[in-house]
């Protein structure tokens, strides 16, 4: 349990007492690969001829041994590592920390030349092949910054050692030590040339030491430091989202009277299609009684019955300017016009409509009354449907007809999704932004972005973002699946 006394104190007091060793600014590395790395490929030629043709066999061969039961009496000696390469690893690994040469991209391609590799079980060269290809792929990747890929760089030997000790490194995401080294790319990949994070790189830098002075079972510290990172990172995360509540705010809000008005709209124009609707009504409709309703439906979370209130007042107050068929429907009518105003009246005094256009509004709806009491019943009148005109309720993300369904929405299958990072190319800007999406609105008709500090935000409307995101303005940085892409090879 020695190994593990590393990690018992508090990262970020661990962090705070070390030295940055991360070189920082443009001319810390350049993107491709130094030029003392050593390409993978050109390290095969002199240990195995051919074996670029083996590397597919390999996960197969590790399948194999997955599924073999615990009585099978090879899979131990198969799933063992190698003695002699283990120890070559150790010591390559001590050796790194004693030269600080940690951070040499070309680690892994170089093991592979080494006459513990070369003389090792062929699933065990394998391993090492394998990973050393997949660093390769993360290191040649352009979107990362210099910083980024100097700070993975030490995960290259304690991720070996997790392979060489658990198989199912290849096999399984949501191996230990994989979640880690996707958790770290995800964090840093907002870091350009010019900018860092320094406390975050501090923090990674205490985890990978802490990797690097192990020499035991990995999978347990590999978790250890998994759960410390990503409560470092959680913390970091609630304070961005602090800093971005203002503009979230307004931008939820935004969308809910777009939806709001949208929605009213619908359910007034329906009115207008089933009944025969008189202009000043209608102006009113369209008018006071439209931010009326607006108003309604914003609150209806909070207060849906007042929401379906408002709408059984307008089916009611429309309703009862029309001609009736016969006594009853007059009668009923007359029992109904008390609490009719009174609801009107409620309504249009919380939008502060007042003035000379009330007055007459008021009446106009006593005359019109008036009117449809003295009226002789009509056999061809307009009946009101049982139930009203009112059609069925909807809410935000909901199937309706309302025309809020023709707003530009960012689509829910391969469309941006929260936590992406993306580079924003800006025509002020010799190098573009990294930005990452940090909310998008219930109905996905806004999005918000910001630097990994929750700073230099940036709002967008859905049809902003895919058109910006078609012109190649906005690109997507494959960041949180670049190792497991690699490790596909």
């Amino acid at each position: 349990m020695a190994d593990y006394d590393l990690i018992t104190n508090d990262l970020l007091a661990a962090a705070n007492a070390l030295p940055l060793r991360v070189g920082l600014g443009p001319n810390a590395m350049p993107h491709d690969l130094p030029a003392d790395a050593v390409l993978i490929d050109d390290a095969l030629r002199p240990t195995s001829p051919g074996w670029q043709l083996q590397l597919a066999r390999l996960l197969r061969q590790i399948e194999l041994l997955q599924a073999a039961g615990p009585a099978d009496s090879q899979r131990a000696a198969v799933t063992q590592p190698d003695a002699a390469l283990l120890a070559h690893l150790d010591a390559v690994q001590q050796e790194a920390l004693r030269t600080r040469s940690c951070t040499s991209f070309s680690t892994l391609s170089g093991l592979t030349l080494s006459d513990a590799v070369c003389s090792a079980k062929e699933i065990d060269r394998g391993c090492v092949v394998l990973l050393a290809r997949a660093f390769e792929r993360v290191f040649r990747e352009r979107d990362l910054a210099p910083q980024t890929k100097v700070l993975i760089a030490p995960l290259q030997l304690p991720l070996m050692r997790a392979a060489l000790l658990d198989r199912g490194f290849f096999l399984d995401r949501d191996h230990p030590a994989r979640v880690l080294l996707n958790t770290v790319i995800d964090a840093v990949a907002g870091q350009s040339e010019h900018e860092a994070d320094i406390a975050l790189c501090r923090v990674i830098d205490t985890c990978t030491r802490t990797l690097l002075h192990s020499t035991g079972e990995p999978n347990a510290l590999f978790a250890a430091m998994q759960t410390r990172l990503a409560r470092w990172l959680d913390v970091r995360t609630r304070e961005r989202n602090a800093r971005l509540a203002p503009l979230v705010h307004e931008q939820a809000r935004s969308e809910a009277q777009v939806f709001a008005e949208a929605e009213v709209e619908r359910r007034i124009q329906r009115r207008f299609e089933l009944a025969d609707i008189d202009e000043t009504l209608a102006e009113f409709l369209r008018g006071p009684w439209r931010r009326a309703l607006v108003r309604r439906c914003l609150a209806r979370d909070a207060d849906s019955h007042a929401w379906q209130r408002a709408l059984e007042t307008t089916d009611t107050l429309v309703w009862s300017v029309l001609p009736k068929s016969n006594s009853l429907e007059r009668g009923e009518m007359l029992r109904t016009l008390p609490a009719l105003v009174k609801c009107v009246t409620d309504e249009i005094d919380a939008i502060g409509w007042e003035g000379e256009a009330r007055a007459a509004f008021l009446r106009y709806l006593m005359d019109a009354h008036a009117q449809v009491a003295r009226m002789p019943p009509r056999g061809a009148a307009a009946r009101r449907p049982a139930g009203g005109w009112r059609d069925g309720d909807t809410r935000p993300g909901e199937n309706s007809g309302s025309s809020v369904l023709d707003i530009a929405r960012l689509p829910e299958i391969d469309g941006p999704q929260i936590g992406q990072w993306y580079l924003l190319a800006r025509e002020e800007a010799a190098q573009p932004s990294r930005l990452r999406l940090c909310w998008m609105s219930p109905l996905r008709t806004r999005a918000v972005l910001a630097h990994h500090d929750g700073f230099h935000q940036l709002a967008l409307e859905a049809h902003e973002m895919l058109s910006m995101l078609h012109a190649g303005t906005l690109r997507h940085m494959e960041a949180s699946r670049l190792m497991q892409t690699a490790l596909a090879i």
